[in-house]
């Protein structure tokens, strides 16, 4: 069958590309399909010549691609295959980074913003409240520390520093000390220590034998893992150690060493346990 027979038969012209050739190929196979049309003869034939016109182009048109193609891959620069060396010119060598002036860079932010600020206050007023971080510790000074002050050293639970106990303080004076309590479970924040300061009344003093009380909060577990404990005194820190079978309320006598503040006299430092 000749070409331009097929674009006739198929209703397209010679410039039609190959998608155009087969919708109107289908269109025609639909409307003179044999199964359509009862079997009549007529469409029988018909459908015959539009089915050989559709196969004479698909193969013309393959063969159009293939052509195509050949040409186009013809065209193109074979490449060398000897290595090629950049020429002086086309070498650019790139330019150096520029550090940022001061003003271009930008800080961050490392203080909480205010409502985060707001929510830590928050939390730690009601965590002091069920779980107190203010901490009570007494000490003892004699009265020539009490009369010209004098600076002594305090051992908390987590910390040792040293206190400046002003000149001509009475006994059972409170001194607050801020931040050096418990620590908050939320922050970095820490409850205040209330120092209880008890003078050695003079007359004690000078009788060669005095006996200084306190009462000391420790805990079972502490005692249970055999910890050393710290009781503050006018003489100093005492270490002590606590016997496992301790009950609570039980008392223990304590001494200084020899050549602690104040050991001109003899002082019985007896503690009270309160084990929590």
């Amino acid at each position: 069958m000749n070409i331009l027979d097929c674009y006739k038969i198929l209703n397209v012209s010679q410039s039609s590309n190959w998608e155009q050739v087969k919708r109107s190929y289908y269109t025609l196979a639909k409307k003179y399909h044999p199964d359509l049309n009862f079997g009549d003869p007529f469409f029988e034939s018909r459908f015959k010549k539009i089915s050989q016109a559709y196969r004479v182009l698909d193969l013309h048109y393959k063969k159009q691609e293939t052509i195509k193609s050949v040409w186009e891959k013809s065209r193109r620069p074979k490449r060398s295959t000897r290595k090629a060396y950049p020429s002086v010119e086309s070498i650019v060598t790139p330019p150096k980074k520029r550090k940022p002036a001061k003003k271009d860079v930008i800080r961050a932010k490392t203080s909480d913003p205010k409502w985060k600020k707001k929510i830590k206050e928050i939390l730690f007023k009601y965590e002091n409240k069920w779980a107190p971080l203010t901490v009570r510790q007494g000490v003892t000074v004699d009265p020539s520390l009490a009369l010209k002050g004098g600076i002594i050293r305090i051992k908390t639970a987590h910390d040792s520093f040293q206190v400046k106990i002003p000149a001509g303080i009475e006994h059972q004076t409170q001194l607050r000390i801020p931040g050096k309590g418990e620590k908050s479970f939320f922050n970095d924040k820490r409850g205040d220590l209330f120092l209880n300061v008890r003078v050695i009344s003079a007359g004690r003093a000078a009788s060669g034998n005095t006996n200084m009380f306190y009462e000391k909060k420790v805990a079972k577990e502490d005692v249970d893992q055999n910890r050393v404990f710290t009781l503050n005194t006018f003489q100093g820190p005492i270490k002590f150690f606590i016997p496992k079978k301790t009950r609570d309320g039980e008392s223990f006598v304590l001494k200084a060493k020899p050549n602690a503040a104040g050991s001109g006299f003899r002082v019985n430092h007896i503690v009270t346990l309160r084990i929590t």
